[in-house]
């Protein structure tokens, strides 16, 4: 427990947001300032003061730079871990990829990787994992310098070579005698812009696993793996030699052209689907194309449903000090869809883990559910954060509500990460505003439809049986989300106005306990039904009947991709390639299946017929 506080007071606490053009002042001056000196103690505290206090220039460039002017270079990164990116207002840079993993890199992926073998096996019995899947980002390779990329290979029990300027010019084995364990097999899966940023190591990565796969100097789970998938991919229909390359990929990633995997717009709008193996499937389904050597964008669910379950543990890097994993959805839509995944092909999750490499000199990994609730603990559920978020009025509420949407997210796809204690720490500080921050004030004044978010989600989490909260919880939540749709109007985010299931929930609370005189329960309905365009019977038939459309929609969502026969090729000599090219290639507006298309685009269509103008 010591240890645990001690870690929670030693976060970094955002205090309110940044404003364009605004350089930090008093206070809040001195604070980032002495931050950056703790980690940077050679520094001059003066000159970063001041440094600092130039920031407000990025107004004048910007306008500069729209009227054709010149714009300065500068350095990217987070503040706190590389100065030299303030003052802000630049035309920032990174680095070049050619020198990925940097040195430094190497040695913090390659620590990274013995700390996830170690904390496995510790609490596997000793067991070695025989997979573990990493997510890559751009953004993060561009703060880390490649420090994932250095734990794919170390993994592997492969190492960089690096010419006399620091440049990468291939791999090469570690021997099994220096190793002193097996090659642990890898799946990587890179955003659409770690794929268009960066393809050069998207091949290196690809050649780094083919040449661990043939090595038999100590047990090999890469080979094992790779067979496994031959096997499969045989009893589907692929030839030996078809089978024997596609075997080896390790990298997937979403179909050429386009990015994200649409989960972090699907989970939040919870009255479309009924149960997680709907996300799962879409997940899979939009990222399941493999990326290699005479491989690029191929369409290949079967061979990555077999990767996945052989996957121990999934991993990300956090290397920011500004944000977190609940400050974005691309974290849970990630790191926790993969999860996920993992989890609908094997029947069980994974290890869920964060390496925090936030600082590189003390970074660790860590069991996503710690994370979380460290996160939460030092910063939503905060004071100083709150009245920091209260400063910004209109957007530091829109920051509250957010917060428990990514919140949700997680509850998703890692529901054993999140339990009812977080909600109801929640509810307490929020809504019946535990520390007496008069929130309520607040909220309605600047944006009430935030705290009105905040109480539909937590009554949704109690919905989809999520959360069992306690009764008296529930009814306060119904009662304070239905007076604020009397008073404020319906939100009209994605779980409210698109969800006649959660109101009919409200309802049925509120009728049991007589929560509300029934003019304000008319009143509740009728504000409801003037947002949506229909009564409360229209709005239910209407979603039963999206239901069933995306039932069949589903079922051949989840459908590998077709195999041609060797007899069929024969038909077709001559214009085999052009067919294999069009399945690889073929773009859709949204770089999606038609399929995972129809679902969305009865999912949008029920939104725009029913949903007001949003307003958080």
């Amino acid at each position: 427990m010591e240890h645990y506080l001690l870690e929670i007071t030693e976060e970094t606490l955002p205090y309110g947001l940044h404003t364009f053009g605004e350089s930090p002042q008093g206070t809040a001056l001195d604070d980032f300032a002495d931050l950056i000196i703790d980690r940077n103690p050679e520094l001059d505290l003066a000159a970063v003061k001041e440094k600092l206090g130039l920031c407000g220039r990025e107004t004048d460039h910007l306008v500069n730079a729209l009227s054709g002017g010149y714009v300065p270079p500068g350095e990217a990164n987070d503040p706190i871990r590389n100065p030299e990116s303030i003052p802000t207002g630049v035309n920032f840079y990174g680095f070049d990829p050619a020198k990925v993993p940097s040195k430094d890199a190497w040695a913090l992926g390659r620590d990274q990787a013995e700390q996830l073998i170690d904390k496995y096996r510790a609490e596997h019995g000793g067991e070695y994992p025989k997979k573990i899947a990493l997510v890559f980002w751009s953004i993060e390779l561009q703060r880390n310098e490649g420090t994932q990329v250095a734990t794919a290979l170390r993994l592997l029990g492969m190492t960089p070579v690096w010419d006399q300027n620091g440049k990468v010019t291939g791999v090469e084995a570690i021997p099994g005698r220096v190793l002193g364990r097996p090659r642990i097999d890898v799946h990587m899966q890179v955003s659409g812009l770690f794929r268009d940023n960066f393809p050069n190591l998207i091949l290196f990565m690809d050649e780094a696993v083919q040449r661990a796969g043939q090595l038999k100097d100590v047990e090999n789970f890469i080979a094992r793996n790779s067979e496994t998938i031959k096997t499969y991919l045989i009893e589907k229909g692929y030839s030996e030699a078809e089978a024997d390359r596609l075997k080896q990929l390790r990298v997937f990633s979403n179909e050429p052209g386009s990015y994200g995997n649409t989960i972090e717009d699907l989970i939040p709008a919870s009255g479309t689907w009924e149960d997680d193996k709907e996300i799962a499937d879409v997940f899979i389904n939009y990222v399941s194309f493999a990326y290699g050597r005479d491989v690029w964008g191929k369409p290949l669910k079967s061979a990555y449903k077999k990767n996945l379950e052989g996957v121990d543990i999934t991993m990300h890097t956090r290397s920011s000090n500004i944000f977190k994993s609940l400050d974005t959805d691309g974290v849970f839509s990630e790191l926790g869809g993969l999860a996920l995944a993992v989890k609908r092909v094997k029947g069980a999750y994974p290890d869920v883990v964060l390496s925090n490499q936030a600082d590189p000199d003390k970074a660790f990994v860590e069991d996503i559910e710690t994370a979380i609730g460290k996160e939460l603990r030092s910063r939503y559920l905060n004071p100083k954060w709150i009245e920091g978020m209260k400063q910004e009025a209109y957007a530091g509420a829109r920051e509250m509500n957010r917060f428990s949407e990514y919140l949700w997210g997680w509850q998703v796809v890692t529901p054993f990460a999140v339990d009812g204690a977080k909600w109801q720490q929640i509810y307490e500080v929020y809504i019946q505003d535990k520390y007496g921050l008069e929130l309520k004030e607040f909220f309605d004044e600047n944006n009430p439809w935030a705290m009105q978010s905040m109480a539909a989600r937590m009554l949704e989490a109690d919905r989809k049986k999520y959360w069992k909260a306690p009764e008296e919880v529930k009814k306060d939540l119904a009662k304070t989300y239905a007076l604020n749709v009397i008073d404020k109007g319906v939100a009209c985010c994605e779980h409210t106005c698109n969800n006649p299931m959660l109101n009919k929930f409200v309802t049925n609370i509120i009728s049991l306990h007589g929560l509300l005189t029934p003019e304000q329960m008319e009143a509740f309905k009728m504000t409801v039904a003037k947002a949506v365009g229909r009564t409360q019977a229209e709005h239910e038939a209407d979603h039963q009947k999206m239901r069933e459309s995306l039932k069949k929609a589903s079922e051949q969502n989840r459908e590998e991709e077709k195999v041609k026969s060797r007899e069929d090729k024969k038909k077709i000599k001559g214009y085999e390639m052009v067919e294999e090219k069009a399945q690889e290639t073929h773009v859709t507006s949204s770089g999606s299946s038609w399929i995972v298309m129809a679902i969305v685009g009865l999912v949008l269509g029920l939104m725009v017929f029913g949903w007001k103008r949003r307003r958080i």
